[in-house]
């Protein structure tokens, strides 16, 4: 099998479905809803141009600590997955290493397989190579949850999956994300939904390119 990939396999696949995957905002949400409540408790409180005067010195206050707080999260974040996607390359330095998406798509066959222990988390980073398909937890410190062997992988290919803010959600809070499709040796598939190299959302059809070519790089 050909190790060069030719063109953009991800350019063709059309993400159509964009809507907001709400449990990913809920952090956000939370913020700035507490910053609201504050301001308007300031004004329910303001009783003379004083204190009005004191409202705005609050307002200030309040949007501030709200960017400090959303920027401390996503900067937690993008340090988590850092630190996640060094110890998996550490540990499988000729592997294709990046991020993805936990989906009962891919946690169904891997599980009917035997290929799942412990708990799923939301997303994980994912290492494919000469030792296999390892996922692991990406905002935590802790042990693979799904290991597929080699000896079981035939290819990868490019895809696309839906994932939903439960996976058994509605279908209001859900959104296509472009995936490498891991192939087994017994027919079976593994999409894996991609999210872009930094962790902070969807993986591009550039993105995804790289991650598909370094993969059949790594296996082939």
């Amino acid at each position: 099998m050909s190790t060069e990939q030719k063109g953009g396999a991800f350019d063709g696949i059309a993400r159509a479905r964009t809507r907001v995957i709400w449990w990913a905002l809920l952090p956000y949400v939370v913020v700035l809803v507490a910053s609201g409540c504050w301001v308007v408790v300031d004004v329910l409180r303001a009783r003379s141009s004083h204190e009005l005067g004191g409202f705005g010195l609050s307002a200030a206050i309040g949007v501030f600590v709200a960017a400090l707080v959303i920027w401390a999260l996503v900067g937690r974040v993008g340090l988590l997955s850092a630190a996640a996607v060094r110890r998996a390359a550490a540990e499988h330095p000729y592997a294709a290493v990046f991020q993805g998406q936990s989906s009962r798509h891919t946690m169904h066959p891997l599980g009917a397989l035997g290929h799942l222990s412990g708990k799923v988390p939301v997303s994980y980073v994912a290492s494919l190579g000469t030792d296999g398909l390892e996922l692991r937890p990406r905002l935590k410190k802790a042990p693979p949850f799904a290991r597929v062997p080699r000896q079981a992988v035939a290819g990868v290919a490019a895809g696309q999956l839906r994932v939903t803010a439960t996976d058994y959600g509605r279908s209001a809070n859900e959104a296509d994300f472009l995936a490498l499709v891991v192939t087994l040796t017994n027919g079976a598939t593994i999409p894996l939904a991609l999210l872009s190299p930094r962790g902070l959302g969807r993986a591009t059809a550039a993105d995804a390119d790289a991650i598909l070519a370094d993969a059949q790089r790594a296996l082939f």
